[in-house]
């Protein structure tokens, strides 16, 4: 199965730091993380061919993570 990823931001934010990894049910499931520079309304969109026919959304489910990196 061939998954193709498009990102779109309709708004003045870029995305950084795209992170991809199996979900926990690798068959069914990807994690996708990124940061984007303001608080704006983004999504995801997929489908199984490069041409990106029968589309589907998925939202965002956000979480903040806490930062464990060491003090100075």
């Amino acid at each position: 199965m061939l998954t193709v990823v498009n990102f779109n931001v309709r708004a003045n934010v870029e995305a950084k730091m795209i992170i991809t990894s199996p979900g926990e049910d690798s068959s069914t499931e990807m994690n996708i993380s990124y940061h984007v520079s303001s608080d704006a309304q983004t999504f995801v969109m997929y489908a199984d061919n490069e041409f990106f026919s029968g589309v589907q959304i998925a939202h965002p489910q956000c979480s903040a993570l806490p930062f464990e990196g060491k003090e100075n």
